[in-house]
């Protein structure tokens, strides 16, 4: 996750005299506004698919929910990490998980001829992830990466 970690035995260890706090501001200052957007909208809409898919094996004993919300969320969340050094791998990973969730969101709306609150702030969430992945795919990092 950090530029600054290399691996010795093992183990993530930091240059001599360099904090992680250090390593990780670095990380966060070569990013742009837009993939800071990015980043922060899928950790949060992947938060809000973990949540929602254990809520549905707590209410109605659903698995599906569960391993569809809960594997979708770790995947969400797992992709905002990644793209701190990875942006594309991360938020083309956020874009297809994202576009998967809208479509079945989408599809249990048109099945159900009605839309759920909870298909409204996943189709809305999951439109504001694209697009904002979209566009930070489309600008360079400020780093020149």
């Amino acid at each position: 996750m950090l530029a600054a970690f290399s691996t010795r035995g093992g183990r993530g260890v930091l240059p001599t005299g360099v904090t992680t706090r250090d390593a990780v501001e670095k990380d966060l200052s070569s990013m742009t506004n837009t993939h800071k957007a990015a980043l922060g909208l899928t950790g949060a809409y992947g938060l809000i698919a973990l949540v929602g898919g254990i809520i549905g094996f707590v209410k109605a004993g659903s698995v599906a929910s569960l391993i569809a919300g809960g594997g979708s969320g770790i995947i969400l969340i797992a992709s905002a990490i990644i793209a701190r050094q990875r942006p594309r791998g991360g938020l083309i990973t956020a874009l297809v998980v994202s576009l998967i969730l809208i479509g079945r969101f989408i599809k249990s709306s048109i099945d159900h001829q009605g839309v759920a609150p909870v298909a409204a702030v996943m189709i809305l969430g999951g439109v504001a992830v694209v697009v904002s992945a979209a566009l930070a795919l489309k600008e360079p990092r400020a780093s020149g990466v």
